[in-house]
């Protein structure tokens, strides 16, 4: 009787970490990085801490990127508080995250609606994310962006259910 207890326990065991196993189909490789206002200069020539960014890229190669400390990136052509060139968003995707082999890039909307000298930036995987929404809310100080992502599923067109990723960034005022 005891033969059978332990064989039935294995047999359960077995079965269970089996099917985690199967169930566990991707990951996702998740970066945060304060880059201390990249993109006004003040870290030396735009030109080597870009590049400095794009090596530490290369070799995390995140899923999702999560930018602290951005300098503030103009929203238009009249905003007076941008401190980095319009269009460094877009920059840093050309010139350093589709640099990435097999990966492909977006970033989420940003925000400057408190005015400061820097901002967040979140990128993500567009393989393996989307973008689905974003909430900002903002005090006088920073914007508190809270991003809505969800996970690409390959058979999501068949199931319509997938798993929703809530990310909320905000710059840290000190």
């Amino acid at each position: 009787m005891h033969y059978f207890y332990r064989v039935f326990i294995l047999l359960c065991l077995y079965l269970s970490t089996t099917l985690q196993a199967h169930a566990q189909k991707d990951t996702l490789k998740v970066m945060a990085y304060n880059v201390l206002y990249l993109g006004n200069g003040c870290a030396g020539p735009l030109a080597n801490t870009v590049a400095h960014f794009n090596n530490v890229l290369s070799f995390a190669q995140p899923d999702l990127l999560a930018l602290e400390k951005v300098s503030s990136i103009p929203t238009s052509d009249t905003d007076a508080f941008g401190t980095a060139p319009k269009g460094f968003a877009d920059s840093l995707l050309r010139n350093g995250l589709q640099s990435i082999p097999n990966k492909t890039y977006a970033y989420c909307p940003f925000t400057n609606y408190a005015q400061a000298n820097n901002i967040c930036l979140l990128y993500y995987n567009t393989q393996k994310l989307g973008y689905a929404g974003m909430v900002s809310t903002y005090s006088n100080i920073t914007d508190f962006n809270t991003y809505k992502l969800y996970i690409k599923d390959p058979y999501l067109s068949q199931t319509k259910d997938t798993t929703f990723l809530y990310i909320t960034l905000y710059r840290d005022w000190e």
